[in-house]
């Protein structure tokens, strides 16, 4: 082939490198070598595409690989050894081309970018990863020293400096790169962040300032690029101006930055910035001004927006001390007491919003809420029916009713009571929103989950079982045939069939155990052998504090399966919960016969033993 037929072979094999087809532009350039084996250039660009190409590359071509490749090493399997290879022999192909042609800052430029990419392969390996990088310093600042005017040269140095965490010589570098490029507004923000990183903060407000005086050509930069660069410079110098205490000129830098790209964390750092202005500013008023309750009930809100209900408390504290019957501050008060834990003052504060608007359902929906995390389920139902009363189709007042008389704990004589009017106000939601009764949502699958435990309560098994599987997005890998309802229905003829419901009640970390123990127990009935359905029957039996029940189940399931070592921890935390101790002790060590390095029951044993003391350890071990 002629020098004219390698030529076009280098020019395509750029192309395709060009266009990230690093395999095509593999097979390019070694067409061409196997013509000119001395063309220094197609060493050089050979070595360059063989240290960005990976193992990934091959994982849809391996088959279409040309004949002659198939017994040579880039038709390997193995990906370490693979990649290992491939990056020797990129190496071998750019110390080639330099034994060839040492004067070339090209080459030495590739050389750089091998390096790098070496630097990021071994990014577990730090001892290596700083061998690699020092490595690419060494090779751009030969490459410099033979082309020192050559912008691009710089901005490889300058990525290695990044690379190193070396910002002196970042900033060096930078400066350089904006002598050589002054109407490049990428080196100019290059060269603010360096500035902005050694803490010459007024130097690099200047820099950023000097690129958004630039007019970006949108003949050599893309729309996607110009919005990138106007995107890191308006952050930048948003820091900057923080840097400098210029915390307002900063905010309106970040909402400039916004408009380019709506990162998560930039509109977390605007929203904490607005907070830090927005409190000094209520300072300085409530220091003009210490009886001013409007501006101790803002500061509230502040630190409330910011979730910090501690500092928030000491704020509304002062403005109902100058308002004292303002209702929605005792609301945002009893919430914010609630959240740490302080349920008496929460309550307190919803009283007496309640006192002054009787009539504010928001209020008896926060007073229902409040009780029923406190487990005092009778009183939020009735704030509940309160609601109710006034609007029937308030879908979270309907929820959380049926919600809490599933959890609550009521006598037998209105135990049907109470469930079947929690199933009449789930019945009354699903016929609400098209969403709720039509396909399937979140809040969907949450009203048939919870319809279902009703059900079980209510003894309708099938209903509950259907309801179930109408939330089956979810539950699906639970439940028996869940694309077919007679199916899971006939599964309930069997001890396994409700074996797999009541697993099911007890893993989703709803903590329904109640209504796991129902039909756990029916699984017991049908099959009194079921070792795992004893097992999880005591598990539920524990969790609702019947400790000796839950001692009787975990040795009726340890007489068929003694090897479960968690059964053995299970029944060892039961025993001590009865104060039984040294049968707790003996049924750790039983446990951990089994598993003998289980952290938990390790702990646990210790616990039992610290709390015997030393001449009781002695009888009872």
């Amino acid at each position: 082939m002629s020098q004219t037929g390698i030529a076009e072979l280098l020019r395509e094999g750029i192309g395709w490198f060009e266009v990230k087809e690093y395999l095509e532009a593999f097979f390019a350039f070694d067409r061409a070598l196997k013509l000119d084996p001395e063309n220094v250039l197609l060493w050089g660009w050979q070595g360059r595409v063989l240290s960005q190409i990976s193992y990934g590359h091959l994982d849809d071509r391996r088959d279409r690989l040309p004949a002659e490749y198939g017994n040579t090493w880039i038709a390997g399997t193995d990906p370490d050894t693979w990649w290992q290879t491939c990056h020797a022999q990129a190496q071998t192909c750019l110390d080639r081309a330099l034994a060839l042609a040492p004067a070339n800052p090209q080459l030495w430029q590739f050389l750089t970018e091998f390096w790098l990419q070496q630097g990021y392969y071994h990014n577990r390996d730090e001892e290596r990863q700083k061998q690699d990088y020092a490595a690419a310093l060494k090779a751009i600042e030969q490459a410099i020293l033979l082309d020192p005017d050559n912008p691009n040269l710089w901005k490889t140095r300058i990525e290695v400096c990044r690379k190193m965490w070396n910002k002196a010589t970042g900033l060096e570098s930078a400066e350089r790169l904006v002598q050589l490029s002054p109407g490049d507004g990428a080196a100019w923000k290059t060269y603010a962040y360096f500035l902005y990183m050694m803490e010459r903060y007024d130097s690099a407000l200047e820099s950023y300032d000097r690129v958004l005086s630039l007019i970006l050509d949108p003949d050599t930069n893309s729309e996607a690029e110009i919005e990138d660069l106007y995107f890191g410079i308006y952050l930048g110098r948003g820091r900057v101006l923080v840097a400098l205490g210029q915390e307002e000129a900063a905010l309106a830098s970040y909402e400039q930055a916004l408009q380019y790209q709506g990162y998560g964390y930039l509109r977390t750092e605007v929203e904490n910035l607005r907070h830090r202005i927005c409190l000094r500013n209520l300072d300085r008023t409530i220091a003009t001004n210490p009886a001013d309750w409007e501006a101790w009930y803002a500061k509230a809100q502040q630190y409330a927006q910011q979730e910090d209900y501690q500092a928030a408390i000491p704020c509304y504290d002062r403005a109902l001390a100058i308002q004292p019957n303002s209702p929605d501050i005792l609301k945002e008060r009893s919430f914010a007491h609630g959240w740490i834990g302080n349920v008496v003052a929460a309550l307190a504060d919803i009283e007496q919003a309640l006192a002054l608007q009787p009539d504010n359902l928001e209020l008896w929906d926060q007073r229902g809420k409040i009780l029923a995390n406190t487990e005092q389920f009778g009183p939020a139902i009735d704030c509940y029916d309160r609601i109710l009363s006034e609007n029937p189709n308030q879908i979270d007042a309907l929820y959380s009713r049926a919600l809490a008389v599933v959890k609550g704990e009521f006598p037998a004589e209105v135990l049907v009571e109470r469930m079947n009017s929690a199933l009449e106000n789930l019945d009354h939601l699903i016929s609400i929103p098209p969403e709720l009764s039509e396909g399937y949502s979140e809040a969907a699958a949450e009203v048939w989950y919870v319809r279902g435990l009703v059900l079980i309560n209510l003894e309708r098994y099938a209903d509950a079982l259907l309801s179930h599987r109408r939330a089956n997005r979810w539950f699906r890998p639970s439940l028996e045939n869940p694309e077919d309802d007679r199916a899971s229905l006939d599964a309930l003829q069997q001890a396994e069939g409700w074996y797999n419901w009541g697993h099911f009640l007890v893993c989703n970390g709803y903590e329904n155990y109640r209504e796991a123990l129902t039909l756990l127990q029916r699984a017991i009935e049908l099959d009194p052998s079921h070792a795992q359905a004893l097992s999880f029957y005591a598990y539920s039996l524990l969790k609702l504090k019947r400790y000796k029940e839950a001692v009787d189940y975990y040795e009726q399931a340890l007489a068929m399966q003694p090897a479960d070592a968690r059964d053995w921890h299970n029944l060892g935390t039961a025993h001590v919960q009865m104060g039984r101790y040294e049968e707790a002790i003996a049924s750790f060590d039983r446990a951990l016969t089994l598993s003998p390095d289980d952290p938990q029951t390790l702990r646990c044993r210790a616990d039992v033993l610290h709390h015997l003391g030393p001449n009781e350890q002695e009888e009872g071990v």
